[in-house]
């Protein structure tokens, strides 16, 4: 997430969180996504010419971003898990299987 640098999610504060949200919630889209300068000139009408139209995210747009940076430790931690075990099964394919004692139908 931008304006998050380069700091690892494991490794963000709770302070880092509540200053991103806070500058989220005060910085206007337009200006931040410079949505107006990358207009044609003859089309650009607030802050490419210096008059801030002050959009401003909603509220739910920043509670949907703080949902996002809360989910993202525990979406990575599962890709993580899926990355291993495809990792693990990746490593039998064509292997012989393991040295030991077979059960038969007749054992069990």
């Amino acid at each position: 997430m931008r304006r998050l640098g380069s700091k690892r999610l494991d490794k963000l504060t709770v302070r880092d969180v509540r200053e991103w949200l806070t500058k989220l919630a005060g910085t206007c889209q337009c200006c931040a996504q410079r949505k107006d300068a990358k207009r044609r000139p003859e089309r650009q009408r607030c802050c490419a010419k210096g008059e801030c139209c002050e959009q401003y995210p909603s509220g739910r747009v920043v509670q949907i971003a703080r949902g996002t940076l809360r989910a993202a430790p525990s979406q990575a931690v599962v890709e993580e898990e899926i990355r291993e075990a495809l990792q693990r099964l990746s490593r039998g394919f064509g292997q012989s299987p393991p040295d030991g004692p077979e059960e038969s139908a007749e054992d069990s």
